[in-house]
Formats: structure tokens, sequence, C-alpha cells
């Protein structure tokens, strides 16, 4: 399983995962003003950083993308997130919700990404096999028509 994922996908989880579960320790490292600071630091971590971990394939499935030449899909991955729909949510989230809302507007963003992802990288995977079975079908054919097996007009 370690082999499966790559390193720095699994250092990003582990930090998102640190994150999640001691934000306490992690917030003590920048200061201890008072308890209104700390309560609100501890919603950002929660919050905020709720669907963080769904980036990791946001972010593997760009470089796929990327690597089999499709650089518009992975550049519309690669942005998705914060400039397609965490910008707008922000803005819209604090408008009806407050500054709690501008919160709640990264884990949406997270998810809609993550959608767009599976949907760009169905689509691509769907591609991938429609070709490759029309290239062994071409192959196919080739090879019967070079063993005469192929006898047109029969």
């Amino acid at each position: 399983m370690a082999k499966a994922i790559p390193r720095p996908h699994r250092i990003r989880c582990g930090r998102g995962l640190l994150f999640e579960l001691f934000p306490q320790y992690i917030v003590t490292l920048f200061g201890n003003e008072s308890a209104l600071y700390d309560r609100y630091a501890h919603l950002c971590f929660r919050i905020f950083l709720g669907g963080i971990l769904l980036c990791c394939v946001q972010k593997a499935s760009s470089i796929f993308l990327q690597s089999v030449g499709k650089s518009v899909k992975a550049t519309l991955l690669s942005v998705s997130r914060d400039v397609l729909f965490l910008v707008p949510l922000m803005v819209w989230f604090a408008l009806q919700f407050g500054i709690v809302g501008m919160l709640w507007a990264a884990p949406c963003a997270d998810v809609l990404s993550f959608i767009l992802t599976i949907l760009l990288v169905a689509l691509e995977y769907r591609s991938m096999r429609k070709r490759q079975s029309r290239q062994g079908d071409v192959s196919q054919s080739a090879s019967d028509s070079a063993d005469g097996t192929c006898q047109a007009g029969v």
C-alpha cells in the first residue's frame, strides 16, 4: 500500500491528519493569546481543513492528466479548488453566514473539486479504453490481412 501512494501525497495526508487530530498542540506553536483565540483557531483547523485530504486525490489526478498529455484538464484541476470554487464560495458564504461561513467554504470547495476530479479522470479513463480497443481492432485486422485470413468478397 505504501508503494501505491507517492511519498509527497502520504506526507500531505499525514499533515492533514495531524491538523485534524491534534489542533490544540499546533495552535500553541503560534501563540496562546486568549480563550477566544484558541477557540477560533481550533474551529479553523476543524472546519477549514476538513476536506483537505481530498486535495491529495486532486493533485495526483492533475499530475496524471498532465502526464498523459491532457494539459487543459490538468490545469482546470489545478485551479479548480482555489480559484474556481474557494474564492467565490468564500465571498458568498461570508455574505450569507459571516466569518464561520467563510471557513465552511474550504471543505465545500474541496468536495466540489473532488467531484470534478472524479469526472475528468473517469472521462479520460473511458477515452483511453476506447483508444486502446480501437488500436486493438486495427492491429487485429492488420494481422488478419497479413495472415491471409481476411477473405473479402466471399
